[in-house]
């Protein structure tokens, strides 16, 4: 899975790219996401690759992190190594919801192959 973030001048031209190959989600990290998010609710959602589903998510998201600016600011400098507090503010909503999807899905997608292999 890569992750990829793009930094914008007041031009709305890319001027930084910040890519991830992967991301764990470590346990702090996904208790507050469950207790800001209520990821609970979105399970669903996060499992479906219809695009119904997905711009429901989206929808969703966006309600939710409106509230979240912090812990969404704290994640993306953690995925993203060296992205700063000033280059945030330079990113574009869509391309940020699309990050926390993805990592997302491939954590609900990584935890189901792991049940599946069990069985």
């Amino acid at each position: 899975m890569e992750l990829k973030l793009n930094i914008y001048d007041q031009n709305d031209e890319i001027t930084k790219t910040y890519l991830a190959e992967s991301y764990s989600i470590k346990m702090r990290t996904l208790k507050n996401i469950i207790d800001t998010l209520e990821i609970d609710s979105l399970s669903s959602l996060l499992t479906s690759n219809s695009v119904a589903s997905n711009v429901e998510l989206v929808k969703i998201m966006i309600r939710k992190l409106e509230g979240s600016y912090d812990l969404v600011k704290d994640l993306l400098k953690d995925i993203f190594k060296g992205l700063t507090d000033e280059e945030i503010l330079d990113t574009k909503l869509e391309e940020v919801v699309q990050v926390l999807i993805n990592m997302m899905k491939n954590t609900v997608f990584t935890i189901a192959l792991g049940r599946s292999k069990k069985n």
